[in-house]
């Protein structure tokens, strides 16, 4: 009897830890397993896996792009002291961006709900502020999906004046990684309430960009035909990225924009404006670098949009401290365009002024 009795004690204890065990295991692959994921995803040849339209050296760009995304996640894992923060900002700067918004996609995932302890970190918490959201978005698409209720309840519980960075990171995720397969994977975002939903759509059109690098008229009609209720929002997404990315060489965002339909134009211009903000907050000096490359009226064309930002933000955020966002990127639109500020951009490459540049164009 007694044999019998400590048969069934030790089988019991082998359950218990075999249980244990795959306790253990569940919540690994649960902290673990979507950074991992997307990474191998964006690591294994991402413009043929994920049906990008990018040939030639846009292929190459965007393989590297994507795998940058994969070294910050790896950054990340591998450093769970706070030295994955010194790592970011000892990348170069033109690769510190898309490092960053990796790492901290996966700083999201393995904090308690999604809450990143980035706001206690000292100085890059302010110049990171635009791809630290974008990360945390991408995050939230990945463990909330479809539910974008869950998702702006995340979104509010961040800062008020960035939470819809938040969403732009959510859209970007869809568009990245599903969307040139099936378009359908979007159609939720119609749902997204206020102004959550058109940055959700400017996100869905920085990950078109890079969807459609090598298409410029196919990424046009396919802004057009989609969703043409949000046509504005996935330009200036757009314009956006290119700025934002192509730090080496602002030359290319340019050209997007002036290859963009003259009735779109208005929103490539805030597009790129903002994209360029976001590059010089956070890396200044080498915003100023790739500003060298332009000709002088057009660098400081760029540099009077980037003060007419300031100003916008600094008015909108003055009276509406929580929800002055959308009214901020509609008061800088509309002075943009009353203002003409962005005028030498086309007439500095070209006897062309604005009204004659009908898009397009090389």
């Amino acid at each position: 009897m007694s044999d019998l009795l400590e048969g069934a004690t030790v089988g019991s204890m082998q359950i218990t830890v075999l249980i244990l065990v795959g306790i253990g295991f569940a919540a690994a692959i649960a902290r673990y397993g979507t950074p991992l994921w997307v990474a191998r995803v964006l690591s294994a040849s991402p413009t043929t896996r994920l049906g990008l339209h990018a040939r030639g050296e846009d292929a190459v760009w965007v393989n590297h792009s994507c795998r940058l995304i994969a070294r910050g996640i790896f950054m990340r894992l591998l450093h769970p002291s706070r030295r994955w923060i010194e790592d970011c900002e000892a990348a170069a700067p033109q690769q510190r961006a898309m490092v960053v918004e990796g790492a901290t996609m996966t700083e999201a995932a393995l904090r308690i709900r999604g809450r990143s302890h980035l706001h206690q970190t000292s100085e890059p918490a302010g110049r990171w502020v635009w791809p630290a959201h974008f990360g945390l978005g991408v995050w939230s698409a990945l463990r909330y999906g479809r539910n974008f209720e869950e998702v702006l309840r995340l979104a509010q519980s961040v800062d008020a004046w960035h939470r819809y960075l938040v969403l732009d990171g959510y859209g970007f995720k869809f568009g990245l990684l599903e969307f040139m397969h099936r378009t359908t994977s979007v159609a939720h975002f119609r749902a997204i309430p206020g102004y959550y939903r058109r940055a959700a759509f400017h996100g869905l059109g920085r990950a078109m960009y890079m969807g459609f690098l090598s298409d410029r008229p196919a990424l046009f009609e396919a802004i057009g035909e989609f969703a043409p209720d949000h046509d504005g929002d996935l330009v200036e997404g757009t314009a956006f990225q290119a700025a934002y990315l192509h730090t080496d060489d602002p030359r290319r965002a340019i050209r997007l924009v002036r290859a963009t339909p003259y009735e779109w134009r208005s929103h490539a211009h805030l597009g790129l404006v903002l994209g360029f903000h976001a590059q010089r907050t956070l890396d200044a000096a080498h915003f100023e670098s790739s500003m060298s490359q332009l000709p002088k009226s057009c660098a400081e064309a760029i540099r009077l949009g980037l003060a007419r930002c300031d100003e916008s933000q600094r008015r909108a955020r003055d009276h509406h401290p929580v929800s002055g966002y959308g009214l901020w990127r509609e008061l800088l639109s509309a002075q943009l365009e009353r203002e003409q500020v962005l005028e030498p951009m086309y007439t500095a490459f070209s006897e062309e002024g604005r009204a004659e540049n009908k898009g397009l164009v090389s």
